[in-house]
């Protein structure tokens, strides 16, 4: 819109014709700059004065009537109409004025004038004029005088010749047929004829068209001497076919009886300036184009506050017309003071842009019925600036509005709902708290973390999740990378240190949320201390029923078994009957296995007595055990020395439980001729592999109790438990758990 206006003005700046607006009392609202040039005042200077000032007595009471009736009488272009007006020298200028009257136009409400100075026209007509009656006097007055009046005829002739020649426009006698009695050399360079071709034509051959009757309209009233001269704007076609336009006044030559005898005509070419003055149509169509399809409310002001143009954008935001604030004037507009946003809107009109803060604007309160809309409120914010024209006076003030009602309710709505869970975070018994996963600073903590972990409100954001994970800061660095991938993590049980450097059991999960135009992690902790009390509580009573059930085991049911396997192991010896024999045989054998496994039983229910030792010394142990319940099969122990060789805690003894377990699949299921037990460290993990050389599975087929437990175990520790095996090909079990869930330190 702003390049629109500011081609728009330098069109005008160009334009050598003096273009005016003027009101219903012909005092002038705007000037051209043309109007230094041709009548020698600025543009200022005559803003506020009427053209009856200017206009040379003799004209202008005729003019002055004429003008103002025109303009409460009629509507649209009329004219044109001649006068002289005084230059800011005192001299006299020749000006012709065409008239639009476009008073009902809401976009203009004035009246247009395009003023041109044809002064060296006139002077050139009048001597044309003048010698031509001279000439003929001259004829006349010396017809005794034949030699005299020849040699003033000749000099006359020649002074007439010379200025109809070097005349700057185009000047032709054209006779009363239509046809060219004399042309110029001018106006056949403008229509591009030879001058010997051109007069064998007649005008009527190379006027277009459509301007042709209007032309013959005007000769018809000079042939009945209705009017004395005419003047017209029409178009002519050029030897190649091309339209020039011209601007023609013509004028009747008569004989001494009245009888018509020839026209005088002078012709301007003016296709400079009609190229302006449509491409300034064009400009103007461009700009209202712009503002009509902008999605923007557009309200267009004059400098006094009224509103002159508004686009469809604003009619469909308030859900009114222009004719709908006909009387409004926006300085006046109570509920702008009252919303506090008047001296911006000010700003516009003094002269300078201004951005207008969103306000809540109800047309209603304003013009009561003004609105369509079932609710008229709206949020808006906008954009004033103003429009000057070259002098720096403001000519239009424009107001750009916005709509952003919806981003309002939106962000009121989530204020609200921001309020509500800032409630429940604040009342919530766990400790919640955000942290930048960049830097792993924490931003905001509620009360219940500040309580759980001793550190008051204005100490928090100087924490990061390091100060609360000081033992496992690559656990954590691991952890916040998941969150970041998955957008949510359980990280389960974890260890977080107080300020006062107590450690606290918690339970940890946390997801990505955004925070103040960021992703945030928040993290929720829940103190499981009286949980992992009871747990432990639990955990000690179970351990000693298991214990008890260990040594009523063995102390009861494998002594008696142990005994029965002797006596019959001395019956079988002493036997001398075969089908006894064999059948002593089966059954010891059953009692044998029955032994081995049932002191399986007894080891693994005596594990957590063995937690005295090393990792390393009951791996061998548990090993020895499996060795001593196989039968034809090799049971291999690999250790890596990396394993830390302090004794492990109750994480610990569930591991080699699901070893326990794996080795007992093998050997009641597999067959094998091998079995291999490898354990090693791998960075923060131990782990754990059971292979052998037997039949396989396959993996798909639904797991026993067996392995299910072994899952469940090793999920309750944090691993992962993986299975691989296929028909013929034997079966590895892979278990990871994390060092520190075996319950002695992270080892390097």
């Amino acid at each position: 819109m702003c390049r629109a206006e500011r081609r728009h003005g330098a069109l005008l700046d160009h334009t050598l014709d003096v273009v005016s607006l003027c009101s219903a009392e012909n005092v002038f609202l705007y000037v051209s700059p043309s109007v230094e040039d041709v009548l020698g005042y600025a543009p200022e200077e005559l803003v506020g004065t009427t053209a009856s000032d200017l206009v040379h007595p003799d004209d202008a009471a005729g003019y002055g009537r004429e003008v103002v009736e025109g303009f409460r009488e009629v509507s649209g272009p009329f004219g044109p109409l001649e006068a002289r007006y005084r230059h800011k020298d005192g001299s006299w200028r020749y000006l012709e004025t065409t008239i639009n009257v476009l008073l009902d136009d809401p976009e203009v409400e004035g009246v247009v004038c395009v003023s041109r100075d044809v002064t060296e026209r006139r002077r050139l007509e009048e001597e044309v004029r003048d010698l031509s009656e001279g000439l003929e006097r001259e004829v006349a007055r010396r017809t005794g005088q034949h030699e005299t009046a020849l040699d003033g005829l000749a000099e006359s002739e020649e002074r007439f010749r010379a200025t109809f020649e070097q005349a700057a426009v185009g000047m032709a006698h054209v006779g009363v047929d239509g046809g060219w009695l004399r042309v110029n050399q001018k106006l056949c360079d403008i229509v591009d004829y030879p001058r010997e071709e051109l007069l064998g034509l007649g005008f009527q051959d190379i006027t277009h068209p459509e301007d042709l009757e209007k032309d013959l309209g005007y000769l018809r009233r000079l042939l009945a001497g209705e009017i004395g001269t005419y003047s017209t704007e029409k178009r002519y076609f050029r030897k190649d076919g091309s339209i020039v336009w011209i601007d023609l006044t013509v004028s009747l030559v008569r004989k001494d009886s009245g009888e018509p005898e020839y026209f005088i005509s002078v012709i301007e070419d003016v296709s400079k300036r009609k190229l302006a003055e449509e491409a300034l149509r064009m400009s103007e169509t461009r700009f209202r184009t712009v503002i009509e399809q902008s999605p923007l409310s557009t309200q267009i002001l004059s400098p006094e506050g009224r509103t002159l143009r508004v686009n469809r954008a604003w009619e469909e935001l308030w859900g009114a017309t222009l004719e709908d604030i006909e009387g409004y004037n926006m300085l006046e507009d109570r509920q702008l003071v009252e919303k506090g946003i008047m001296p911006h809107i000010r700003k516009g009109f003094a002269g300078e842009s201004a951005a207008i803060p969103p306000i809540d604007y109800d047309p209603e309160q304003t013009i009561p019925g003004l609105s369509s809309h079932e609710d008229p409120k709206r949020w808006v914010r906008a954009f004033i600036y103003p429009v000057k024209d070259e002098a720096g006076n403001v000519r239009e003030v424009v107001l750009v509005h916005e709509d952003v009602t919806e981003r309002k309710r939106t962000e009121e709505t989530l204020r609200e709902s921001e309020g509500r869970y800032r409630a429940v975070v604040e009342q919530a018994g766990e400790g919640i708290f955000l942290f930048d996963p960049r830097t792993k600073r924490i931003l905001e903590a509620n009360p219940a973390f500040q309580k759980m972990f001793g550190y008051a409100p204005e100490e928090v954001e100087r924490i990061t999740l390091y100060d609360l994970v000081p033992h496992d800061a690559e656990g954590v660095d691991r952890n916040v990378a998941l969150a970041l991938e998955r957008g949510y993590l359980l990280v389960g049980d974890r260890s977080y240190r107080r300020k006062d450097g107590s450690l606290v059991d918690v339970e940890v999960s946390g997801g990505t949320i955004s925070y103040r135009g960021k992703e945030v992690i928040c993290s929720v902790v829940r103190d499981v201390t009286e949980r992992k009390r009871a747990e432990a509580t639990l955990r000690g009573v179970r351990e000693a029923e298991r214990n008890r059930m260990a040594r009523d085991l063995h102390d009861g049911a494998l002594q008696d078994l142990t005994y029965a396997l002797v006596e019959a192991q001395i019956i079988r010896a002493l036997s001398d009957t075969p089908e006894l024999d064999k059948r002593l045989a089966d059954q010891i054998e059953a009692l044998r296995r029955t032994e081995r496994r049932l002191r399986g039983a007894v080891y693994d229910l005596r594990l957590g007595e063995e937690g005295g030792r090393p990792l390393a010394e009951l791996l061998e142990t548990l090993v020895d055990e499996s060795r001593r319940m196989f039968s034809g099969c090799e049971v291999r122990l690999a250790v890596d020395g990396g394993l830390p060789d302090t004794p492990p805690g109750e994480g610990g003894v569930e591991v080699l439980r699901v070893l326990g377990e794996a080795l007992s699949n093998a050997r009641r299921h597999s067959g094998a001729a091998l079995v291999a037990v490898t354990v090693w460290a791998e960075g923060a993990d131990v782990v754990a592999e059971v292979s052998d050389d037997g039949r396989g599975f396959v993996p798909g087929e639904p797991g026993g109790v067996g392995l299910k437990s072994m899952r469940e175990r090793t999920a309750a520790l944090g691993g992962d438990l993986e299975v691989e095996s296929e028909p013929g090909a034997g079966t590895r079990v892979r278990l990871r758990v994390p060092m520190r869930r075996l319950g002695v330190a992270e080892h390097d």
